[in-house]
């Protein structure tokens, strides 16, 4: 089985990704309560403007991206598997169940 994954396009408003997010953002605890406006857990994180326009800046559809780890995240509810993805340049952290459906990712051929 190959480790590598396509870039696709993003989903979410003004470009950005709802399923990928930068290795620096936290998401946000259950405990503090679940945001209601956001439906999958990876899309209520915090991070910074620089490092979320950095990301959409960085992540060009086509590109490949490598897994490094899985893990499954009991941070916020639902709970998903958490992967860690490395670029040539960067790091990133992704729910890789809603990706793939988002189509954010691809398999790579």
């Amino acid at each position: 089985m190959d480790n590598n994954l396509i870039i696709g396009n993003a989903s979410g408003e003004a470009g950005h990704y709802r399923a990928i997010i930068s290795k620096k953002a936290a998401i946000v605890p259950s405990i503090w309560g679940q945001d209601k406006r956001y439906e999958n857990a990876i899309e209520n994180y915090v991070d910074t403007k620089k490092s979320k326009e950095k990301l959409k800046k960085s992540l060009i559809p086509g590109n490949k991206l490598t897994i490094n780890k899985i893990g499954l995240s009991k941070t916020g509810k639902p709970y998903f598997y958490f992967v860690s993805l490395l670029s040539d340049v960067d790091r990133y952290n992704c729910d890789i169940k809603l990706a793939l459906i988002l189509k954010e990712l691809l398999l790579q051929p």
